[in-house]
């Protein structure tokens, strides 16, 4: 499924459809309480984000803190697939300084093609981190990224396997 459209939308867009969720019963505040707990924006981040009308990959992108069950949302919300978690944890994630997590975070971004995220996937072709394989040192990272790029269809020289 292609999110851009998706992505390119104003976070701020999204109020109008809060007087739904107060027909089903739920209220402006329990929104908030998810959103902070998603993103750990708070709730004067939140209101700063609205006024600027920032678009959903920024406000995920700039996001203080994806919380790290994020993973564990699943579903569908207003017909789109919660994909959008897994695009949040893995653009927070390619800057973990765990080697595992960050080589994760680029292949999970092949889901996700987006000039932005094609830009970042082929900085992570240089990545320096090394993981232990049963040959040595691989650059785990660098790997996932230039298969996630191939994935989306974008050519790349292949970077070096090991050091």
């Amino acid at each position: 499924m292609d999110n851009t459209r998706v992505y390119r939308m104003a976070f701020a867009s999204v109020y109008p459809h809060v007087a739904k969720a107060e027909k089903k019963g739920r209220t402006k505040e329990e929104l908030h309480a998810v959103i902070h707990w998603l993103t750990g924006y708070d709730e004067k981040a939140l209101q700063q984000v609205i006024a600027r009308k920032i678009d959903f990959e920024t406000f995920f992108a700039q996001a203080p803190r994806i919380n790290p069950n994020v993973a564990k949302i699943t579903g569908v919300i207003t017909k789109a697939p919660v994909d959008a978690a897994l695009e949040a944890w893995a653009v927070e994630a390619i800057q973990s300084k765990h080697v595992w997590e960050r080589a994760e975070a680029a292949a999970a971004l092949r889901h996700f093609p987006s000039d932005a995220k094609i830009t970042r996937l082929k900085e992570l072709l240089g990545d320096p981190g090394l993981h232990p394989d049963a040959n040595g040192q691989v650059y785990l990272v660098r790997r996932r990224a230039y298969e996630a790029l191939s994935r989306i269809g974008v050519r790349v020289p292949e970077p070096a396997a090991r050091p």
